[in-house]
């Protein structure tokens, strides 16, 4: 029998002892997003409708190949799902540190016999590379500055080359009277965050300049609500 990779939950869903002394097991305490992750389905519909939910799946056909795949902040499995009811083959390692989510992801995606969940912090959850697809649907507006541009930096060194990253998140605009409106709710939502999980982030920033540093060429995009959601399909080049 292959061993579980470090950190995984096993099949039940429930803690196991940690066999390794040196990384002591996620403290639950303090795990984002567990206040809201009931309600956070039927708050994101009241407020965007289905929108995030066509902006994290609007390039989800680029993963149908896919064997090894990393999903980043998954949340309560809906793209899960989708993912495993088009591939169900693909070897899939989600990394999510709200236990409450991971969950609701299990519950939801019930046909996700190849997923593995780790409790986990993305920043410094041990990556078993390399994957050929990484998924951040909603995910990177939690990181900004130094703390993101670490993030970004050992996610590419887990990649393996032409790898495909799935970007889904909000955007600041492209105009002015777009940045005027997406600032207004940009702002209204990392208060909120702000308020009910334990976020550090307080602005939006944008990744792809710093993922095009590190080799990633953009394909495709997917605007959604006027510019205030984007989905982008990239390609690890170099």
């Amino acid at each position: 029998m292959t061993p579980e990779p470090p950190g995984a939950l096993p099949a039940d869903g429930l803690p196991r002892p940690n066999r390794d002394s040196r990384r002591p097991l996620p403290d639950s305490t303090t795990k984002s997003f567990d206040r809201i992750a009931q309600p956070y389905r039927f708050v994101e519909w009241c407020t965007f409708g289905g929108a995030l939910q066509r902006t994290r799946t609007a390039h989800i056909a680029q993963l149908d190949d896919c064997r090894r795949i990393l999903i980043l902040g998954e949340g309560d499995g809906r793209f899960l799902q989708r993912l495993c009811a088009r591939n169900p083959r693909a070897e899939i390692h989600v990394v999510e540190r709200s236990a409450r989510m991971i969950q609701l992801a299990r519950r939801r995606a019930r046909n996700a016999s190849g997923a593995t969940f780790f409790e986990a912090d993305a920043l410094t959850h041990p990556l078993n590379g390399p994957y050929d697809a990484v998924v951040t649907a909603f995910f990177l507006d939690c990181f900004e500055g130094e703390e993101l541009n670490r993030l970004l930096a050992r996610l590419t060194a887990s990649c393996a080359p032409s790898c495909t990253w799935l970007y889904a998140d909000f955007h600041s605009g492209r105009s002015y009277w777009s940045r005027l409106r997406n600032g207004t709710w940009i702002w209204l939502l990392y208060r909120a965050f702000g308020l009910t999980t334990d976020i550090r982030a307080r602005r939006l920033a944008d990744p792809l300049p710093t993922l095009a540093a590190f080799g990633w060429r953009l394909v495709d995009e997917v605007w959604q609500r006027g510019g205030l959601l984007r989905s982008a399909h990239l390609q690890l080049h170099g």
